[in-house]
C-alpha cells in the first residue's frame, strides 16, 4: 500500500514538472543571472574565490536551463556558430566574454525580458548600497589615488571596494539605469532630482566627467522621449553603433600626440583615444583574431573602447559583425515600438566609447536584446512576444 501511494505521489509530482517545465525552466535562468550580477554588483574580479563561487553556482542553473529547453534547428545551428567563434577567440585572445553573452543568450529563450531588468535593480540597488556605505565607513578599502590635473590642481579620487574610481561611478550609473527603466512611466522632475543627487555625490568622490554627462544625457533623451510627440528620431536612434564605430575608428586613426586640440579632445576622454592610438600604430588592425601575445607591448594599458578593443584584438570582422547584429537589433525594436528599450540601447552604445563592458551581460543588461534575432517570438518583452508585434 505504501508502494502504490509513493508512486502515485512521484507520478504526480513528475507530472507536474512536465506540465511546469518552461515556467522551472525561466526560475532557473533567473537564478543563473541574479549570480552573475550580484558577483559583479559586489565588486568581486573574476580571479576571486566568491566570484567564481556564484558564477559556477550560476553555471548549475543555467545547465538546467538548457536541458529543460527546447530548441528548433535553426537556433541549434546559430548558437553552434556563435559558440565556434566565441571559443575562437577565447583560444586567441584568453577572452570569456563571449562565451559569456552566448551562455546568456542561448538561456533566454522564453524568459521575460522585464523580470531579468527587477531583478538587476533589487540585485544592484542593495550591493552597490552595501559596498559604498561599508567602504564609507571602512570597513571596506576606500582605494583613494591622487590625481595631478592638466592646471596642476590635484585631487583624490575614490574607487571603493570596487578598486577603480570609474568602476564605482559605472556601479551606480547602472543601478541608476535598470531603475529609470522599471519605473520609466512613473518617470518625472522628482525622479530626475533622486537620481541626480546620488550621482554628483559620485561625481565628486570619483571626477568621472563623461560619466556624468552621460548621465544628464540619458536624461535628455527621456526627456524628449516623454515630452515631445515627433518621434523621428529613434530612427537616428538605431544608427547609435554604427555611429559610435565610425568615431572612434577615426579618432584612432587620425590622432596626433603633438596636435594640441587632439590632444585637449583626448584629455576629456582621460587618454583613451591616445591609447587606442599606441595600439593600432604599434600592431595596426587584422580582420580576425590574433594571438594575445602580439599586444604584450602595451597589456597594462587597457583599450577602454569597446568598437577599437574589438577592432583591434578580435579584428574587423568581428567588430563589424557586432555593429551589424546590435543595428539590427536597434531596428528591430523601432519597428516594434519599443522606443524604452531602444533608449537605453543607445546609452549603452555610447558608454562603449569611453569602456569595454558593454559587451558584458552582467553589466549592461540591454545586451541580451540582441536574442531578439534568435528567438523572434519566444523572447518575452514587457509581456509581449516581441517577434510578434507590427509597427
Amino acid at each position: 500500500m505504501d508502494i502504490t501511494l509513493w508512486k502515485a505521489w512521484m507520478a504526480t509530482v513528475f507530472s507536474k514538472l512536465v506540465e511546469n517545465r518552461q515556467r522551472i525552466a525561466c526560475v532557473l535562468f533567473y537564478g543563473y543571472y541574479a549570480f552573475l550580477v550580484m558577483a559583479k554588483g559586489l565588486g568581486y574580479s573574476n580571479g576571486s574565490f566568491f566570484y567564481q563561487l556564484l558564477f559556477f553556482t550560476g553555471v548549475v542553473l543555467w545547465l538546467g536551463k538548457m536541458l529543460l529547453t527546447d530548441y528548433s534547428l535553426r537556433e541549434i545551428v546559430t548558437i553552434a556558430i556563435f559558440l565556434a567563434i566565441a571559443l575562437w577567440m577565447y583560444a586567441k585572445l584568453g577572452e570569456l566574454t563571449g562565451i559569456l553573452l552566448l551562455m546568456t543568450i542561448a538561456g533566454l529563450k522564453n524568459c521575460n525580458f522585464e523580470i531579468l531588468m527587477k531583478i538587476t535593480m533589487v540585485i544592484r540597488v542593495f550591493t552597490s548600497a552595501v559596498v559604498i556605505a561599508f567602504s564609507a565607513v571602512g570597513l571596506l578599502p576606500q582605494n583613494a589615488i591622487g590625481i595631478l590635473e592638466q592646471d596642476y590642481s590635484f585631487r583624490y579620487v575614490y574607487g571603493f571596494d570596487y578598486g577603480k574610481h570609474n568602476l564605482l561611478f559605472l556601479s551606480g550609473f547602472l543601478t541608476v539605469v535598470a531603475m529609470l527603466y522599471v519605473y520609466y512611466d512613473k518617470l518625472n522632475m522628482y525622479w530626475f532630482v533622486g537620481t541626480l543627487i546620488p550621482m554628483v555625490i559620485l561625481y565628486k568622490l570619483t571626477y568621472c566627467r563623461t560619466g556624468i554627462l552621460l548621465f544628464v544625457l540619458m536624461w535628455l533623451m527621456i526627456g524628449w522621449d516623454k515630452l515631445c510627440k515627433w518621434k523621428g528620431l529613434n530612427r537616428l536612434y538605431c544608427l547609435a553603433y554604427v555611429f559610435g564605430f565610425c568615431t572612434s575608428f577615426l579618432a584612432t586613426v587620425i590622432y596626433r600626440p603633438g596636435h594640441l586640440g587632439m590632444q585637449k579632445i583626448n584629455h576629456i576622454f582621460n587618454g583613451r583615444i591616445s591609447i587606442a592610438n599606441t595600439y593600432f600604430r604599434t600592431v595596426g588592425f587584422s580582420l580576425l583574431p590574433r594571438d594575445i601575445s602580439i599586444f604584450s607591448f602595451n597589456l597594462n594599458r587597457i583599450i577602454d573602447n569597446l568598437y577599437m578593443s574589438l577592432a583591434i584584438t578580435s579584428g574587423l570582422l568581428i567588430a563589424l559583425l557586432f555593429v551589424y547584429l546590435i543595428t539590427k537589433t536597434s531596428y528591430k525594436l523601432l519597428l516594434g515600438k519599443n522606443n524604452k528599450e531602444l533608449l537605453f540601447l543607445v546609452i549603452f552604445a555610447i558608454y562603449a566609447i569611453l569602456e569595454e563592458f558593454p559587451l558584458n551581460p552582467s553589466m549592461n543588461p540591454f545586451i541580451m536584446l540582441l536574442a531578439i534575432l534568435l528567438y523572434r517570438d519566444k523572447f518575452i518583452l514587457r509581456g509581449n512576444e516581441i517577434g510578434r508585434k507590427e509597427a
